[in-house]
C-alpha cells in the first residue's frame, strides 16, 4: 500500500479541488462565492441560505427567516430524500411531484423577495463587482466617449 488515493476518493478530492478553486476566483474578483450573483451580478433564489442556515445554529431564528425564509424546508427534504432513498427501490411517483412543488415554491418566493427587497435590501442586492454588471459599464463607459 503506498498510501496514494485512486478511484472515488482521488476523483472526489480533484473535483472538491477544482470546485474550491473556482468559488476562490469568484469571491476574489466579483465579491461573491455564488456563481449566479458572481456572473449576473443578481441574487439567485437560494440567496441567503448560507447567512439564514448560520442564523438559525446560532439560534436567531426569525434572523435566519429574514435571510431566507424557506430556511426549514431544505433540512426536512433531505431528511425525506434520505429516507425515500433507504426504504424505496426505486423513487415514488409523488416524489417527482415534491420536488417540482418545492421548485415553483423557490421561485414564487425568489420572485416576490425581488419585487420587496431588491435592489436596496440584503440579501436581495445588486452585486455590482459581478461579471455582467462590469461589463456593461465598460460598454457603458466606452460608448460615452465615443465620438
Amino acid at each position: 500500500m503506498s498510501g496514494r488515493l485512486s478511484g472515488r476518493p482521488r476523483f472526489a478530492l480533484t473535483g472538491a479541488s477544482v470546485i474550491g478553486a473556482g468559488l476562490a476566483v469568484f469571491q476574489l474578483t466579483a465579491g461573491s462565492v455564488c456563481p449566479v450573483y458572481a456572473v449576473t451580478g443578481l441574487p439567485c433564489p437560494a440567496c441567503g441560505s448560507t447567512r439564514a442556515v448560520l442564523a438559525l445554529l446560532r439560534g436567531g431564528f426569525w434572523e435566519s427567516l429574514r435571510w431566507h425564509p424557506l430556511v426549514l424546508l431544505l433540512p426536512v427534504l433531505a431528511v425525506l430524500a434520505l429516507c425515500v432513498l433507504r426504504f424505496f427501490p426505486r423513487p415514488p411517483r409523488w416524489w417527482n411531484a415534491l420536488l417540482t412543488s418545492v421548485l415553483v415554491l423557490y421561485l414564487a418566493v425568489y420572485i416576490a423577495r425581488m419585487v420587496m427587497y431588491f435592489p436596496h435590501t440584503g440579501p436581495m442586492t445588486l452585486n455590482e463587482r459581478g461579471y455582467f454588471p462590469r461589463l456593461w459599464q465598460l460598454a457603458v463607459n466606452f460608448f460615452a466617449s465615443a465620438p
